[in-house]
């Protein structure tokens, strides 16, 4: 989905999902129906306005499925939304749209829902003029609109919008079709507002108040007639509705939904109002209208019984690939035994998080945490909810074993490429250099220029491949110095001197003692070499302020791993998660390469950062993973390990600072915080994915496997680095 302002400047481009840069519609057996594709913008509208935004939604809905009579009700819904535009695309020559146009009129007419068409045969500036015309409506309008099938072997047809943006809008895309030639099967994304639905069995977007069969929390009254009234409810719920009342109450982007049977909760629907909705989980469209609500921008609370978690959960499992719900399911327990089983037999939901709360202050703790969890979090609610906790809490954390088990087959092969790495003449020198300074042993300087191999931009001519590489080592060197001054030495004053260096102060190293001074003059050569080489690259002045920027994030990264270990009552998720992947420096890495690359687009730098943002947490993902065994010896616990358990309450900070690191080791490994972060290496390649067709002057696809490759490299290195 994508949503760009209507208000004028710059368009702001919202992209849950892998967007191409045209609007596919795929045909055949693996089309979506009408319905879901109406339920999906359904989605998006309902969470654009629950966010008070102002943007306009265009849903481009393939039209070549047979009409039902929920396509009447989710247009009767989507007419009620202002700034919407549905572009009804039909296929010439194709059975479909004649057989069904009747019925449509019928339909369009009934739900007095305003409509153009059908029109055929617009050039792309003709579209254009069109959408203009239907934006100074500002209310729902559908746009009937004519396509050509492709002669592609997948029975697909593209449409596409004329790149050139409508008045007062930024478009999204550069590319622009010759005026001459007709609109159906070309358009990029038109500029106002896309709403893109990838037809592949996924990646829709859907929402109402009074979506499916439920009703809406707005329509209950006092005298309604529920069958669940609060007094025939079990005396159990109440507690747990007031702390969802009390989580969800001060996140205006949260959504709950009732999936439970004949259940509808006068408390959940006073307290939260539009924001409760009470569904049909047998709706076919659910699934659709709730991926819909997440792509607009909300994190829905899917609120079950044990009895209907099993079928939920099932129906989660078959989501297509591609989509990653983001979504807290909080499930209504009956007993722990049953909980315990109820969890083992969803264990095929293998991205999710499941825990069990313990107690009510548990709960909310859970829930909390779940908001900012990027994926499905399970929460198993307490049977008999109490005030304060009572026993521990269950938690079962799933990896993919069959994924897992095919990354280490590959670890050996890449050992003995590791290993058998040969120095440059010009990098040789620095790795000698350094064994009288530092304290790593050599293997980890063959690792480092494995990786920065595996990870250089394809767009790097081969002339200048291994130069560029052997820069990047001496940043990684470079890396290393000052990181072993933080955790290792704990040294602040060496510390605020290498500070004083990344921004272009003098460090004043002859204060230091003759080993310090001598390191830190060391470093300082390093430093500078990386600069030295760096200007001697052909596109050096567009870069260097970024490359500045990105070596002093390293830095920061560094600093903050050290104020961790000197008072670790700091450590947070939400700070590691800021400072952590920057210590990586795949964006530093990426910036010195681009110096090397004459060919590079530059208005694709954007994108191409945001994905190497995206690359710097999976290569840090598969570096803390593997070394954190490591820091429990050295008491090092700036790793995100250490955080999660943290915010779980598998550690605590005063066990971290005196208990022993067996112990220490062996909560981590119960954990499951290794797996945690092996699902969040997924969610970063899914949407390191999703920017393939956003970059062409770089291949992203290698990148992707060069970063799995990677991954392997760590897997394998655990201990020797």
């Amino acid at each position: 989905a994508h949503e760009l302002t209507a208000r004028g400047g710059d368009a702001s481009v919202s992209r849950p999902w892998s967007t191409p840069r045209e609007l596919v519609a795929a045909g055949g057996d693996g089309a979506c129906t009408v319905d879901e594709d109406l339920s999906t913008a359904l989605g998006v509208a309902q969470a654009r306005d629950l966010l008070r935004r102002a943007n306009w939604i265009v849903a481009v809905v393939d039209a070549r499925s047979a009409l039902s009579a929920a396509c009447e009700q989710r247009i009767r819904q989507l007419g009620r939304k202002r700034r919407l535009l549905i572009i009804w695309c039909e296929v010439d020559g194709a059975p479909g749209p004649s057989r069904s146009e009747p019925l449509l009129e019928e339909m369009l007419a009934r739900c007095g829902l305003a409509h153009l068409g059908p029109v055929s045969g617009l050039t792309g500036d003709e579209l254009i003029e069109v959408l203009e015309a239907l934006k100074v409506m500002e209310q729902a309008c559908l746009l009937r609109l004519r396509v050509r099938e492709s002669d592609s072997a997948t029975k697909s047809f593209t449409f596409a919008a004329a790149a050139r943006p409508l008045r007062g809008e930024t478009s999204a895309s550069a590319a622009r079709p010759s005026p001459s030639e007709p609109a159906p099967a070309e358009t990029t994304q038109p500029a106002e507002t896309v709403f893109h639905l990838e037809q592949d069995g996924g990646n829709h977007t859907p929402a109402d108040r009074t979506y499916g069969a439920g009703r809406s929390a707005a329509s209950i009254g006092s005298d309604a007639a529920d069958p669940t009234t609060p007094e025939a409810r079990p005396s159990g719920l109440a507690p747990i509705e007031a702390a969802l009342v009390k989580v969800v109450a001060g996140e205006p982007g949260v959504v709950v939904l009732d999936l439970r049977v004949d259940a509808v909760s006068e408390r959940l629907g006073s307290r939260l109002r539009d924001r409760y909705f009470v569904v049909d989980r047998d709706d076919p469209h659910v699934w659709q209208w709730c991926a819909g609500l997440v792509a607009g921008g909300c994190r829905p609370i899917l609120l079950t019984s044990e009895a209907g978690w099993f079928d939920t959960a099932t129906a989660l499992a078959a989501l297509p690939d591609g989509i990653e719900l983001r979504a807290t399911a909080v499930v209504l327990a009956r007993s722990e035994r049953a909980s315990k089983r109820s969890t083992e037999r969803t264990g095929f939901l293998r991205e999710a998080v499941l825990a069990s709360a313990s107690d009510l202050v548990d709960l909310e703790r859970l829930l909390s945490f779940s908001l900012s969890h990027d994926g499905l979090m399970l929460i198993w609610a307490p049977p008999q909810p109490r005030g304060q906790k009572a026993d521990r809490e269950l938690r079962v954390d799933q990896a993919e074993s069959a994924w897992l088990k095919r990354l280490r087959r590959g670890g050996p092969s890449e050992y003995r490429q590791i290993v058998g790495k040969r120095f440059s003449d010009e990098l040789a020198p620095w790795i000698a250099a350094y064994e009288s300074v530092g304290q790593r042993g050599g293997y980890i300087w063959k690792w480092c220029l494995h990786g920065v191999e595996l990870t250089t931009l394809s767009c790097v001519p081969a002339s200048l491949r291994g130069d560029a590489c052997d820069t990047k080592v001496l940043a990684g060197m470079f890396n290393v110095l000052i990181d072993d001054v933080a955790d290792q030495q704990g040294n602040d004053d060496l510390l605020a001197a290498f500070r004083r260096l990344v921004h272009g102060g003098d460090p004043g190293f002859d204060q230091f003692p003759p080993s310090e001074r001598r390191y830190g003059e060391f470093t300082r050569d390093v430093w500078s070499e990386i600069w030295r080489r760096a200007k001697r690259y052909p596109c050096y002045d567009p870069y260097a302020s970024l490359l500045q920027f990105d070596l002093v994030q390293l830095f920061n990264t560094v600093h903050y791993s050290h104020l961790v270990n000197s008072n670790p009552y700091i450590l947070n998720v939400v700070e590691h998660d800021d400072y952590s992947p920057q210590g990586m420096g795949l964006l530093s890495f990426a910036m010195i390469d681009l110096m090397c690359s004459p060919t590079f687009v530059a208005n694709e730098l954007g994108k191409l950062r945001e994905a190497m943002w995206h690359a710097q947490w999976m290569a840090r993902i598969g570096n803390l993973i593997t070394t954190w065994q490591r820091e429990v010896r050295d008491r090092d616990y700036s790793s995100g390990v250490f955080a999660t358990a943290i915010a779980r309450r598998d550690l605590t900070i005063d066990q971290l600072l005196t208990g022993d690191p067996a112990q220490i080791a062996a909560a981590i490994e119960r954990g499951g915080h290794e797996s945690h972060f092996l699902r969040r290496w997924k969610q970063h390649r899914g949407r390191l994915r999703r920017l393939l067709c956003d970059v062409g002057s770089v291949d992203l696809g290698a990148m992707m496997r060069g970063l799995e490759r990677l991954l392997q490299t760590e897997l394998v290195s655990r201990g020797e680095k």
